[in-house]
């Protein structure tokens, strides 16, 4: 539940038995830095407090297992969900359990918990009169919590932090009734169900724009690559096959480009069947290069297959010496190229392959 506009301090519940410390000075307790095409969400949190040292292990290991399993929840939808088609989000929550007396830190959200009286969980959010809506008020200051943790299973504790990370409510209150907001699906995560879609990574990442990260260029792509083998005098040898590859690469201030992507095999055949088999269907690889501006010049390095050996597709783009593809812009945020490889391997068999490239510009272009 996210509670919106100034804070006053009678509304607060006087339940709780520890003493609150001092406030911190002012600054976010959520941040986002972005390293190449991974873009990262820091949610720190201040939980206060625990008055003996039982208390102390028990809040301690409960809170950890919650607030772990929260971000692994969100991690595991937003690895799955790219924004803008290009960057991947990762979030990362971190807390401090607050003995009696400590004071809070800077940087830290304020979150002051009630382990022996049920309550309805919020924070407060002093940017915004609408509860609905998306703010950047966590990346600017700490906010001011109140959590009730024995009423909070995992799926609220993931709720209560997306409002860290600035998400505000799907839902509204009608009437005393809670309803999903503007057409919102009740199964999401920041309404009444506990999935994260499309829509709430593409906030997520709207969130870290707002903040003032500043996103690298990024390009998404594809390659279409064909090739083929021949062993001259052994045409039972003879070998083709096809591979559909997507990834995404950034570009720094000084064109440096880095990247990753994944490749799928779509057709395989040899004269002889055997030549076939335990090769990779599937292969994940790192990209290195440069763009001037106008030219794309691309290197591909194999991370992890599923095969024993990745066949033709490996000696045609990522063996030593791996060929470089090139990639050219023709019309504003997209860039192709054509690469053809040849090269003759060590038993004598050469191998010819063509690699089509399409690249389209998703952000900062």
């Amino acid at each position: 539940m996210l509670v919106v506009g100034v804070v006053i301090a009678s509304l607060l519940p006087t339940l709780f038995t520890s003493t609150a410390p001092a406030s911190a000075a002012a600054q976010g307790g959520t941040d986002a830095a972005a390293s190449g095409t991974t873009v990262t969400i820091t949610v720190r949190l201040d939980l206060c407090c625990s008055s003996d040292d039982f208390g102390y292990e028990a809040s301690h290991a409960a809170f950890e297992q919650y607030i772990t399993k929260a971000q692994d929840a969100w991690n595991d939808a937003l690895a799955k969900l790219p924004y803008k088609r290009c960057y991947s989000i990762h979030a990362a929550f971190m807390f401090h359990l607050l003995r009696d007396g400590q004071d809070y830190e800077a940087g830290y959200h304020h979150i002051h918990f009630n382990w022996d009286f049920p309550g309805r969980t919020a924070s407060f959010d002093p940017g915004t009169q609408d509860p609905t809506e998306d703010t950047t008020t966590a990346y600017k200051q700490g906010l001011n919590g109140n959590y009730y943790p024995r009423d909070l299973s995992v799926r609220d504790w993931e709720h209560e932090i997306g409002h860290l990370m600035g998400l505000g409510d799907d839902y509204v209150e009608v009437h005393g009734h809670a309803v999903a907001h503007s057409g919102r699906p009740e199964d999401t995560l920041m309404a009444f169900g506990s999935r994260i879609d499309k829509v709430l990574a593409d906030r997520l990442g709207d969130l870290v724009a707002r903040s003032g990260v500043k996103l690298p260029q990024c390009w998404s792509g594809a390659i279409h690559s064909t090739s083929s083998a021949e062993l001259p005098g052994f045409p039972d040898t003879n070998c083709h096959e096809t591979w559909d590859t997507t990834f995404a690469v950034a570009v720094d201030p000084n064109g440096d480009v880095i990247g990753t992507g994944n490749g799928t095999r779509v057709a395989v055949g040899c004269v002889n069947p055997r030549y076939a088999q335990g090769e990779a269907t599937y292969q994940v690889f790192r990209i290195k290069g440069r763009f001037d501006g106008r030219d794309f010049t691309l290197t591909f390095a194999q991370t992890a297959t599923d095969g024993g050996t990745a066949g033709l597709f490996n000696y045609a783009l990522f063996i030593p010496p791996q060929p470089v593809l090139k990639a050219s812009v023709t019309s504003p945020g997209m860039a192709r190229g054509t690469t053809p490889v040849s090269r003759q391997l060590a038993n004598r068999s050469i191998v010819t392959a063509n690699h089509d490239v399409s690249m389209t510009c998703e952000n900062s272009c």
